[in-house]
């Protein structure tokens, strides 16, 4: 069993894909990990609290057999997932301090999950925690771990950006919460230039790593499912038919032990559906986007 992880860029879909491919017979998904694990009191795709979930009790259980503390030692692991630590590790191939720690606990946490696992059918656990470090880290350590790169269309990455901010009157952005509408106005443009930058980290990890990293458009997904999916199979070299069958019987995808990311998790199930967002981009916010993401777009085909 290995790591699949999903890199990307938030408003990306990776949320959606995390769910669909957890329903294959060879992979376990477990939605944002290195982002979720530490909060405990938020809640697992179960429903209840990841402190009270059955899985997740039953993973940090096995974790701290030997006194170890989850929380501060997955909190180490997240932090170190930070896009701040990728060009050291990138150009080194590791962290300036506190590799061997972050080794032992990255192994532990994959051992804590993989005991917890019933099927022995998997060859997959996945993590959409969308990192550029993360996934980065993980090829340098795991030989046989793979990495998904989704990207999506800008203009609808910054248009899910402003819907969520008109809806609930905040967004999250490097690790911060912004309220104020005057931090909207000044990081709408930081936005679409770390769409930029997030997608050309991921690239370079590409070029580094050409044969355990596969890039898939989110529109491909959605609007040819089948033959991305395909292709996904043949990366992973998995039978992914299961799911493929799943959505030409127009079955519901279930979501399982789920933790972090999109509140999408919380809802048991979803179906695969294209829908058409409103646009909300003033004109001046789709020429930012225009002017600020055109490199990868033109290489995107967007």
């Amino acid at each position: 069993m290995s790591w699949l992880y999903i890199s990307g860029r938030g408003h990306s879909g990776t949320t959606i894909m995390d769910i669909i491919l957890g329903n294959s017979e060879e992979i376990e998904s477990f939605g944002e990990i290195i982002s979720g694990m530490n909060r405990i009191d938020d809640t697992c795709g179960c429903n209840q609290t990841m402190k009270e979930c059955s899985f997740w009790k039953s993973v940090i259980l096995n974790y701290e057999s030997d006194n170890s503390s989850w929380i501060k030692d997955v909190a180490f692991l997240k932090g170190k997932t930070h896009s701040k630590y990728w060009l050291y590790l990138y150009l080194t191939g590791h962290y300036f301090k506190g590799e061997s720690a972050l080794k032992k606990i990255n192994k532990k946490v994959y051992t804590s999950i993989k005991t917890n696992i019933s099927s022995q059918n998997n060859k997959w656990i996945l993590d959409s925690s969308k990192e550029p470090t993360r996934a980065l880290f993980l090829l340098l350590n795991n030989d046989d771990a793979k990495v998904i790169y989704l990207v999506k269309n800008p203009y609808d990455v910054a248009n899910s950006y402003k819907k969520r901010f008109i809806k609930y009157g905040y967004f999250n952005f490097l690790r911060r919460l912004y309220k104020n509408k005057r931090d909207f106005i000044f990081l709408s443009f930081v936005i679409r230039i770390s769409w930029t930058i997030g997608n050309l980290m991921n690239e370079l990890i590409k070029l580094r790593f050409p044969k355990r990293v596969l890039v898939v458009r989110y529109e491909d997904f959605i609007n040819d499912f089948d033959g991305a999916v395909s292709e996904i199979g043949e990366f992973l070299n998995s039978d992914l038919n299961d799911i493929k069958e799943m959505k030409l019987k127009d079955q519901p995808f279930a979501i399982g032990h789920n933790i972090g990311g999109n509140k999408i998790r919380t809802k048991g199930s979803v179906k695969l559906e294209h829908v058409e967002s409103k646009n909300l981009l003033t004109k001046l916010e789709s020429f930012l986007v225009n002017i600020s993401t055109f490199i990868l777009r033109w290489k995107y085909k967007y």
